[in-house]
């Protein structure tokens, strides 16, 4: 709305409501997410994965849901505390259940001078 390049579809839907498309990651060793693909993405894990973020602006309120596969005990390695940062500096434990999900909410500010994405997460549904 207002450009010529939107970072990210847009849906108005028939009552004025707003939303983004889900996006479905592909699961890989490495996981980078591009969040002008949607501020919605989930991804099953079929390993310990590494997790990249990429595009991330300022006032972006995102969501990453992080599932395990049937097989489960998958674990995730974060961004360096300087790109994303978690209450007490500590990342959060995620399930390990097969099948189960969790879901990491992301904000990106540009306070205290440059971008960075705060984390939390609410695990095991």
């Amino acid at each position: 709305i207002g450009t010529t390049s939107p970072g990210t579809m847009l849906a108005i839907g028939a009552n004025g409501s707003v939303s983004t498309t889900e996006k479905t990651l592909t699961d890989g060793t490495t996981i980078t997410i591009d969040w002008r693909q949607g501020n919605q993405q989930y991804v099953i894990l079929g390993g310990n994965r590494t997790i990249v973020l990429s595009n991330q602006a300022p006032g972006m309120t995102l969501r990453l849901i992080l599932c395990q596969d049937a097989t489960g005990s998958r674990t995730i390695t974060w961004p360096n505390n300087t790109t994303l940062v978690w209450p007490g500096a500590l990342a959060p434990t995620l399930t390990t259940a097969p099948n189960k999900c969790d879901v990491i909410t992301l904000l990106a500010t540009g306070a205290p001078g440059s971008t960075k994405v705060f984390g939390s997460s609410v695990v095991n549904f």
